[in-house]
């Protein structure tokens, strides 16, 4: 995922979720590694809708400032995201937006409850799941993703879950 625009600002928020979701799932044994991708990625696009202007802005400012280092635009955005790897420049940009910090650690948690619920679901209504849709006994999910939608209620969506028998549910 270190592809994704400005990935060191959300790296930690997102692999604490991600492990903490790991940690209370581990032993189930119907879905494959690829759904904590899926997951990853869905809270990278959530934790980036949240902060990318600040971000961006803050990136002039440190192209303005003479901060970055590189002769082209890739290297000058390289440059910045070395820059959001260091925890004390993080801090700083905190001090700046402090309602960003609020609000990306309540949407941790917020995703965290989402996530953590969808998951909780899936674990206890696995076997009539299998039934409803004819997956046989050895079905696994591959992934799960947002379709799209508009979150509600504490950033609850519709949850797109593909098997690897070619069946997507919601």
């Amino acid at each position: 995922m270190d592809d994704k625009t400005f990935f060191s600002f959300y790296a930690e928020r997102i692999n604490r979720v991600v492990s903490k979701l790991q940690n209370g799932y581990q032993s189930i044994n119907f879905w494959q590694e690829s759904v904590w991708r899926g997951i990853g990625i869905d809270l990278y696009e959530v934790f980036h809708r949240a902060a990318v202007r600040c971000l961006i802005a803050e990136l002039h400012v440190c192209k303005k400032a003479g901060i970055l280092s590189g002769q082209t635009v890739r290297e000058e955005y390289d440059s910045y995201c070395r820059l959001l790897a260091e925890e004390n420049y993080v801090k700083s940009i905190y001090q700046k937006y402090p309602g960003l910090l609020q609000y990306l650690q309540r949407l941790e948690k917020i995703q965290f409850c989402f996530w953590d619920e969808l998951l909780e679901r899936l674990t206890n209504d696995w076997e009539e799941i299998k039934k409803y849709f004819h997956l046989d006994t050895e079905s696994c999910v591959l992934s799960v993703r947002r379709s799209g939608s508009d979150f509600h209620c504490e950033a609850k969506s519709v949850v797109i879950i593909e098997t690897n028998q070619q069946k997507n549910f919601i």
